[in-house]
């Protein structure tokens, strides 16, 4: 009876074990695009879980290039768009536009 118990015992603890938890998957259908208008970087995407955000390349003098990255909000993906703006002073210019992603 003692054997049984044991083996029933490291029978349930191991199904603790391997239960899987539950999986994060990237966001998918993701695009980054600049706004020379406004000199922002948007970034959206289509589907999938977790979070994106928008960043864009800034820089005081477009002939050298030379900057910085500024980053907007992360956001959800196929619900809200991210938008970075590059600042009003300084790095004002915005170069390119990309977008970073998180499975959180």
């Amino acid at each position: 009876m003692k054997r049984l118990a044991l083996t029933l015992a490291i029978a349930a603890s191991t199904l603790v074990l391997i239960n899987p938890s539950p999986a994060y998957a990237w966001p998918t259908g993701c695009t980054a695009w600049k706004n020379l208008d406004t000199d922002t970087a948007r970034a959206k995407c289509t589907g999938g879980t977790g979070h994106v955000r928008a960043m864009a390349y800034c820089t005081a003098d477009p002939k050298t290039g030379l900057g910085g990255f500024t980053y907007g909000p992360w956001v959800l993906p196929a619900k809200y768009t991210s938008v970075a703006e590059c600042p009003s002073t300084g790095a004002k210019y915005i170069v390119s536009a990309g977008y970073e992603r998180a499975n959180w």
